[in-house]
């Protein structure tokens, strides 16, 4: 069955607030077609948009409707990859978006990673679909003031590699080794190390990470 909506006695204003509460696929590929910008970029920003109206959506030429379809966490994986090469105008807040989604390929992530912007980056370090590589890389990152934020959202990410956390559970910051004791890649004997550590919130980490592991082994 079709259906259809008359619009035309209804305000932008109206239009939007609709748009921004509905959760109806069907109705909301039908507001994807208003004539008022404002309106569908409210359905690319709507969680429940379909993966197909999502894609239609991403040919607009409107940066804030783009930018609204790279962050949407239904846009599928294709979309993405080709929102992250857009490059016809001034377009990082939508190649922002696209390296935060997690629907992002890790081959998109890979290659937004050799960008120069820390933005881009620091996003990049908290996706959990960046290849494990490009988190070591990223580890290794220097030169700015990102570079903390940027160690501490890779030992964070549950992508990083047990030999980056090794390293990074060597550094000077608490909360580093702290946030490398709570990631589940962290190897055990990085934790017994941790265990020890000087800062008590680190070893309390640590402690109750190798209990968890203890249990899940016995069962």
């Amino acid at each position: 069955m079709k259906i259809t909506l008359d619009l035309s006695g209804l305000s932008p204003d109206l239009r939007c607030a609709i748009v921004r509460e509905v959760n109806d696929k069907k109705i909301l590929s039908l507001f994807a077609d208003d004539e008022n910008d404002r309106v569908r970029f409210y359905v690319a920003k709507n969680a429940s948009t379909s993966a197909e109206t999502l894609s239609k959506l991403a040919e607009e030429k409107n940066r804030d409707i783009k930018r609204a379809v790279a962050g949407n966490p239904n846009t599928p994986a294709e979309t993405l990859v080709k929102l992250a090469g857009f490059k016809e105008y001034d377009c990082d807040s939508i190649r922002d978006a696209v390296a935060k989604n997690p629907n992002t390929p890790a081959e998109t992530l890979a290659k937004l990673a050799e960008d120069h912007s820390y933005v881009y980056k620091l996003y990049l370090a908290e996706n959990p679909n960046t290849p494990a590589e490009t988190l070591a890389k990223l580890n290794k990152d220097d030169g700015s003031t990102w570079s903390y934020n940027l160690r501490k959202a890779v030992a964070s990410n549950p992508n990083t590699s047990a030999e980056t956390l090794t390293e990074l559970a060597e550094d000077n910051d608490g909360f580093l080794r702290w946030k490398v004791a709570e990631n589940p890649n962290t190897p055990a004997e990085t934790l017994v190390k941790l265990a020890e550590d000087k800062n008590v919130e680190v070893r309390r980490a640590a402690s109750k990470a190798a209990v968890e592991r203890l249990k899940r082994g016995l069962n």
